[in-house]
């Protein structure tokens, strides 16, 4: 039986590995959490998401519902051990996510984003799946139609970008990479609860010519609405809103630190 002072113990031990965790986790990722030239983002008026990159299979957190609160602090990375339920199929929780994401990045007026349908039906965007796309390498997946394109913030022109802006006739493309991207409770234990979304993200807008304008990592973001889940998976009825939150999340995170760092 454990004492008081063996629980602290361990929990003390959870704090260092998950501290330590993060720590080489985010070493690992380009030194570039944000860079913005204001003016050249000022002079995009139309732009279009031309990929959403995210897991293959969206999963349970790691000791959710139980050290929910430390995990979320650190970004825990997806579990996609051989014995764990697949919840998510990725493909349909990037066509749920990217409309929430367009809409809140609609909502401050800055641009006119081209309607999904436009690029996913494009057969020059269709045409360039095979060459660009990244997804079997890394187990991601994206929009059905348009390439999953891993980011590297701090990593130059996209010739893909640059491409994807000709042939969809716009002055910019905006592109998310979801790195991480799992369902964690915040009430219940076991798999049996209510669960929020939550992942890590880069977010890079293009201009005509690839060039990068605004480059953004979202370290942590949580989705507002949550969904029931039972028995470690998600209401299928409830997963639709789940996703699209989680991408409503993502824009508010891009925009409020293009604020912070670059002002309105």
């Amino acid at each position: 039986m454990f004492t008081d002072s063996h629980m602290r113990n361990r929990l003390k031990i959870k704090n260092f590995v998950a501290l330590a965790f993060a720590m080489l986790f985010f070493s690992g990722c380009s030194s570039v959490e944000f860079t913005a030239d204001s003016e050249k983002v000022k002079t995009i008026k139309s732009v279009a998401v031309v990929s959403f990159k995210v897991p293959a299979f969206v999963t349970e957190e790691a000791d959710s519902g139980m050290l929910g609160g430390l995990t979320a602090l650190v970004g825990a990375v997806t579990s996609l051990a051989s014995d764990e339920e697949e919840l998510g199929n990725g493909r349909e929780v990037a066509s749920d996510a990217v409309p929430g994401f367009i809409e809140q990045m609609s909502s401050k007026g800055r641009w006119n984003i081209l309607p999904m349908d436009k690029v996913t039906g494009n057969a020059d965007i269709q045409s360039m799946v095979d060459e660009y796309d990244d997804s079997v390498k890394d187990r991601t997946t994206g929009l059905e139609g348009t390439p999953a394109i891993p980011l590297e913030l701090g990593g130059g022109k996209s010739e893909y970008a640059a491409k994807a802006a000709q042939a969809l006739g716009v002055d910019g493309v905006m592109m998310v990479d979801f790195h991480t991207m799992e369902y964690s409770l915040y009430t219940g234990m076991s798999g049996n609860g209510q669960a929020k979304a939550k992942g890590n993200a880069s977010f890079v807008l293009y201009d005509r010519n690839g060039s990068p304008v605004w480059e953004s990592a979202s370290p942590v973001v949580w989705s507002e609405t949550s969904a029931a889940m039972v028995a470690g998976a998600i209401n299928p009825l409830q997963s639709v809103n789940l996703h699209k939150s989680i991408g409503e999340a993502l824009a508010a995170d891009v925009l409020k630190i293009y604020l912070e760092n670059a002002g309105g």
